[in-house]
């Protein structure tokens, strides 16, 4: 039998097995990632993890290229009367001269945890991208063949780590990364089915698991100690916001501290934060107006929960943004990777109108994301050069910087 690891083994009522449904299905994952036993007809064991309903294999996605996950559902427009094959293969092809090798890890990673969340456990890659941006061949032909390696190991090994910390498998990546490079050690050995610990890596982790131990073992004692936390807490917040996200939860911050207590106020006319929260498909949903007043949404764009690209692009062409033509794209592609990763370092959104927003992004346990866009015009305006004040003065005016309308030159 495989070396098991020390994750507690698996148990389903049913599964299909060799051709069939077989019952009491206990599964016994390896050292590997990969199954060392899996037996029907056994009675549950203690301290196995109960599936919750019957199990079937995983899925094997048979034709792949991944470069174009970055381009989904922007290659089809309505507008224009040329859309067709050829556009897309245009815009396709476009896409896959410019992607660079760190842009394809980071694709492709994105896309095999999006696989597995879908049930696929193997990919087969269609892959014909073998030449730089200046249309050279890479030093080593396999070059984008190895990214793609390495961007399956991780996503295998870090989408699982990532959703029991409630951040994004690029988010864990980035931070292993930084790890080892701050230590000068490799900590894992990358391959195609997966991550294994180096030796220093195992040193690393056993001892992290002592310190967290003895921590845990301190708090427990701590908190045993000080009195509980009691008091007056008031809460405002927008109507939507405070109904569908925070009045859930009050109930279990209740059950933790029921010493303290809680006046929420309900009231979208003292809040004007721009609240957007998106769901795992990233489709927004306006808690209150702010942002559709910032931004000059249409209800009926709101209402039909667009995707957070698609927010920005209505930003880029109705010349929203603060910035010159050749710096949108950039702008466009930076805030959308922070959305994806759950970066959550806030920064000032500066727009043509003279206000200035501070947009921050708050990585949600279900996968989705809170998206806060305050206002601070008067708070960074106050220390602009004193040759800019009458710049800014015009603009809340209601007077237009001189950055053309995308949607008037098209």
């Amino acid at each position: 039998m495989a070396a098991v690891s020390t994750v507690a083994p698996l148990w389903a009522p049913l599964a299909w097995l060799g051709g069939g449904w077989r019952r009491d299905v206990l599964l016994r994952i390896g050292a590997d990632g990969c199954w060392a036993e899996v037996r029907s007809g056994v009675a549950a064991p203690a301290g196995a993890t109960r599936l919750p309903g019957p199990v079937l294999p995983g899925m094997v996605d048979a034709h792949s290229h991944a470069f174009q996950r970055a381009f989904a559902g922007l290659a089809e427009r309505r507008s224009g009367t040329h859309d067709d094959f050829w556009s897309w293969r245009d815009r396709m092809y476009a896409v896959a001269s410019r992607v660079t090798p760190e842009q394809l890890h980071a694709i492709a990673c994105q896309l095999y945890a999006e696989l597995l969340q879908g049930g696929y456990t193997q990919v087969c890659e269609f892959h014909y991208l073998h030449h730089d941006h200046d249309g050279q061949p890479y030093d080593d032909g396999l070059t984008m063949a190895w990214t793609l390696a390495d961007a399956a190991a991780e996503a295998g090994s870090f989408t699982h780590a990532g959703e029991q910390q409630h951040t994004s498998q690029s988010a864990v990546s980035r931070q292993i990364s930084a790890l080892e490079a701050n230590l000068k050690v490799t900590l894992f050995h990358r391959h195609a089915r997966g991550l294994v610990l180096t030796e220093q890596g195992e040193l690393l982790n056993r001892t992290v698991a002592e310190v967290f131990a003895k921590l845990q073992t301190a708090e427990t004692l701590l908190s045993d100690s000080t009195s509980k936390p009691s008091g007056d807490l008031r809460i405002t917040a927008p109507i939507g916001f405070g109904t569908i996200w925070l009045t859930p939860r009050l109930q279990e911050f209740g059950d933790l501290y029921p010493e303290i207590r809680v006046e929420l106020i309900l009231n979208d006319d003292q809040v004007d934060i721009g609240i957007v929260l998106l769901g795992a498909d990233t489709r927004a949903e306006f808690i209150n107006r702010a942002f559709r007043d910032y931004f000059a949404l249409p209800d009926e764009v709101a209402d039909s929960q667009p995707p957070f690209i698609a927010l920005m692009y209505h930003g880029r062409d109705t010349g929203a943004y603060e910035l010159p033509e050749d710096q949108l794209a950039h702008f466009i592609a930076a805030r959308t990777e922070m959305m994806r990763t759950g970066d959550s370092t806030p920064i000032n959104i500066n727009l043509a109108d003279g206000k200035v927003l501070r947009f921050c992004c708050t990585a949600l346990p279900d996968g989705g994301r809170m998206l806060s866009y305050t206002p601070v015009t008067d708070l960074v305006r106050h220390g602009d050069a004193p040759e800019r004040a009458e710049h800014f003065r015009s603009l809340r005016k209601g007077q237009r910087p001189p950055f053309p309308d995308r949607r008037a030159a098209e």
